[in-house]
Formats: structure tokens, C-alpha cells, sequence
């Protein structure tokens, strides 16, 4: 029967690596998510477009810097796409992490699990060693009987043997 336990948590630990590679696997996508967000965010163009507005006042020109609006907003449409799949990724990377911790705190589970647990105390074994105890308490009652009906036995023998003497004396 240790054995067989002994198999069943060589399973378990396979199936904690199989944990362990899921863990790394989602690291890696997570790792993967954040490269992406980055290269998407290099990608987008600030968009600051001023144009110099001027006019004429006596004996001087006077010039103002102002937002040009309309190239903003091309440069902004251009943006579109990168901010899209930015959020996506943020999105996506949401779920990563959580699936991530999920999976962390249950392989944390299962290793306190396995390694908290002796072979010995699988309910398999502990009935095994209840009955082989019990077997064991039994043969040293019943040896104790025998030695004590042995004593017993010594004992009457010689008046049973007297008896059965005199029975046969009588008749």
C-alpha cells in the first residue's frame, strides 16, 4: 500500500511540475503582454502641432503660437490603432494576471499539501496499521491466553491425572 501512496504523490508531483510550467507559461505571456504595450506605446506620435499666427500692429508684427487643431486630430487618427491595442493588451493582461495568482495559490496549496501530509498518516495506511496493532494485540491476548490456560493446565493436571487414578482404582 505504500507503494501505491508512494505512487500517487509521485503523480501529484509530476502534476505540481505541470503546475509550475503552466505558472512560467503564463509569466511568459505576461511578459510577453508588456512588450507589447511597450512597443505600441513607443509607436504613438505626440501630437502637439502649434501654427504661428501673426499680425500686422503699428510699426511692429505680432506673432502667437496656437494649437493647429485639424493636424492634431490627423495625428491623433494615426494614434487610433496603438492606443487600441494598448488597451486590448491591458485587457488581456488583466486576465493573465489573475489566472497567474489563481494558479500560484494553488500550487502553494498543493505543495503544503503534499509535503505536509506523511505516507503514514494517508487513511490507506492508518487503517492498514490499525489492523495490523489490533492483529497484534490480539496474538498477545490469545498467547497470554494459551500461557494461562497452560499454567491452568499444569495445574490440574495432576489432580485430573489423581482423579482419573482413583476413577480407575474404583471401578
Amino acid at each position: 500500500m505504500r507503494k501505491t501512496v508512494k505512487a500517487e504523490r509521485t503523480k501529484s508531483t509530476s502534476g505540481i511540475k505541470s503546475a509550475e510550467n503552466e505558472v512560467n507559461k503564463l509569466q511568459r505571456d505576461l511578459n510577453n503582454l508588456n512588450s507589447n504595450i511597450s512597443a505600441n506605446k513607443r509607436k504613438i506620435k505626440s501630437c502637439r502641432q502649434d501654427m504661428k499666427i501673426c499680425w500686422w500692429q503699428p510699426f511692429k508684427t505680432k506673432c502667437k503660437h496656437i494649437p493647429n487643431y485639424p493636424a492634431r486630430g490627423v495625428c491623433e487618427a494615426g494614434n487610433t490603432p496603438w492606443r487600441t491595442a494598448i488597451a486590448a493588451n491591458e485587457v488581456a493582461k488583466v486576465g493573465v494576471i489573475a489566472a497567474k495568482v489563481t494558479a500560484q495559490k494553488t500550487l502553494q496549496a498543493i505543495r503544503a499539501g503534499i509535503t505536509a501530509i506523511p505516507i503514514d498518516a494517508d487513511p490507506r495506511i492508518v487503517g492498514l496499521f490499525t489492523a495490523m496493532h489490533t492483529a497484534k494485540v490480539a496474538l498477545e491476548a490469545a498467547k497470554q491466553t494459551v500461557k494461562g490456560v497452560g499454567s491452568f493446565t499444569d495445574i490440574l493436571l495432576p489432580k485430573v491425572s489423581a482423579r482419573s487414578a482413583r476413577s480407575t482404582c474404583s471401578r
